[in-house]
């Protein structure tokens, strides 16, 4: 016989079970109704023509909403920004000439990249050749126009031009023989220069511009070319035939006057096969004829 304390034992866990039982089994039949009772909505295919199509709207000419922006309704005119200004473009002419310690012998504005100047600086004794944006001495490199440049002193711009030189009596140069008197047609020296050497010294213009020093020559006050100085060995110049003290007076039979001119020279190294210049060395008139291959 199973004692009465151990029957009541059993008797409780018993009824536990069939509680936990019947509870899971209400549940599930619960849940089981519920599914069944919801009706499953199969999504109805999208046809290709009309996920493709595009959405049709009315659209209505703007005369039809004139009337709103007549009477602003929205209060959209006070917020529609106006373009800023365009700046008014500096009168160069009114600027004032710089007071500082700087020499402009030239500039080159007919470049596809950008533009230099060549200035000295006479404090330090120093020619360089200068783009938009360089610093020299106390001033900022604003603007670089043919035979000046703009400078931004101080938040203020101020100019800088080349000396045009006063014409005064001709000194008297053992050298300065006319052409006449030495030769009736000028001397021509032909160089045959390799293509590649040329490509290589074009491809920079800073570098080019460092290998010699370029300044205008003036006679009785007007510019009639241009005077290399300083040429540095191995340079294209010595390449092409050049010495120092050589005055270039044309290209092609077309005159130079200013830094600017040269271009034409610089352009015709890049593009053609043939090229001359006119020079004057020791008061006698040469030309350079180049064949670039």
């Amino acid at each position: 016989m199973i004692p009465i304390g151990t029957a009541k034992h059993y008797f409780t866990f018993l009824n536990v079970v069939f509680i936990t039982v019947a509870a899971y089994l209400g549940v599930s039949g619960v849940y089981k109704v519920a599914v069944a009772r919801l009706d499953y909505v199969k999504p109805s295919p999208v046809r290709a023509e009309e996920a493709d199509s595009p959405v049709k709207t009315a659209s209505l000419p703007l005369s039809h909403y004139r009337e709103i922006t007549e009477r602003n309704l929205f209060n959209t005119r006070d917020q529609i920004q106006k373009p800023p200004p365009k700046p008014e473009k500096e009168d160069i002419a009114s600027l004032k000439p710089t007071e500082l310690k700087l020499k402009l012998y030239g500039t080159v504005t007919g470049l596809e990249s950008r533009s230099y100047a060549v200035i000295q600086d006479l404090k330090k004794r120093k020619q360089r050749l200068f783009s938009v944006g360089d610093v020299v001495q106390t001033a900022t490199v604003k603007q670089i126009l043919r035979n000046k440049v703009v400078l931004n002193v101080d938040g203020k711009n101020e100019v800088l031009e080349i000396q045009k030189r006063q014409a005064g009596p001709a000194r008297r140069n053992p050298f300065n023989r006319s052409v006449a008197s030495t030769s009736k047609a000028p001397v021509t020296r032909k160089i045959a220069v390799s293509r590649n050497q040329v490509d290589q010294a074009m491809s920079n213009v800073n570098t080019l511009m460092r290998q010699a020093r370029v300044r205008p020559h003036f006679t009785n006050g007007k510019p009639d070319g241009l005077t290399l100085t300083r040429i540095r060995r191995n340079s294209i110049f010595r390449r092409l035939g050049l010495r120092n003290g050589d005055i270039i007076t044309g290209v092609g039979g077309e005159p130079i006057e200013s830094v600017d001119d040269a271009l034409k020279f610089y352009n015709n190294l890049k593009s053609s096969s043939d090229v001359s210049l006119e020079i004057k060395r020791r008061g006698r008139v040469r030309k350079m004829e180049y064949s670039i291959r």
